[in-house]
C-alpha cells in the first residue's frame, strides 16, 4: 500500500487509512489521487480539514516540538556519554602506548648494553638471559603493535572532534 503524496508533510498513512478517515472507500480515494475522479461533496469539508491539519496543524506542531525537544535532549545526553567514553578510551590507549614505547626503548637499550658488555664466564649466562628478556619485550611491544595503537588513538581523536561538533550544533 502506497502512502499518499498529496500532503506536503510526510505522513505514515496508507490509502486505506486516509479513505477511512474521510469516510469513503479505498477505490474512491485512489481514483482521486490519480486525478481520475473528484471527491464526493460531503467529503470535501473533511478532506480540507484533514489537509489543513496534515500540512499546517499548529497543535500537532506544538506536540511535535515538545517531542523533538525531548529527543534532542536525549541525543545531547547520548553524545555527552559517547564523549566521556571516548575520553576514557583515549586515556587508556595513550597510557598503554606510552608504556609500550618506554618498554620498547628500555629493551633496545638493554640489547645495546649486553652487546657491548664484556662478558666473562661468570656473567655469560646472565647476559644471555638479559638478551632473551630484552628480545621478548621487543616482541611483545613491537613497532607494528604500537602503530595500531597510534591509529586507534587518532581515530578516537577524530571521533572526539566529530562528537564535539555535533554537540555544538545542538546548542
Amino acid at each position: 500500500m502506497k502512502k499518499s503524496k498529496i500532503f506536503s508533510n510526510p505522513l505514515l498513512l496508507t490509502h486505506v487509512e486516509i479513505a477511512m478517515l474521510l469516510g469513503i472507500n479505498k477505490t474512491q480515494w485512489i481514483l482521486y489521487t490519480k486525478g481520475q475522479r473528484g471527491l464526493p461533496g460531503r467529503v470535501k469539508p473533511k478532506f480540507e480539514k484533514l489537509l489543513l491539519e496534515a500540512n499546517e496543524g499548529l497543535l500537532a506542531r506544538r506536540q511535535q516540538s515538545a517531542k523533538i525537544i525531548a529527543q534532542e535532549r536525549e541525543i545531547k545526553k547520548e553524545l555527552e556519554t559517547l564523549l566521556q567514553d571516548n575520553t576514557f578510551k583515549q586515556l587508556q590507549i595513550q597510557r598503554k602506548l606510552e608504556k609500550m614505547e618506554a618498554q620498547f626503548k628500555a629493551a633496545l637499550n638493554t640489547l645495546k648494553f649486553v652487546q657491548h658488555y664484556p662478558s666473562d664466564e661468570k656473567s655469560k649466562t646472565l647476559i644471555q638471559v638479559l638478551e632473551i628478556k630484552a628480545n621478548r619485550v621487543l616482541d611483545k611491544n613491537k613497532l607494528a603493535l604500537q602503530e595500531v595503537y597510534k591509529i586507534k588513538l587518532e581515530v578516537l581523536q577524530y571521533e572526539k572532534k566529530l562528537l564535539e561538533h555535533r554537540l555544538k550544533k545542538l546548542l
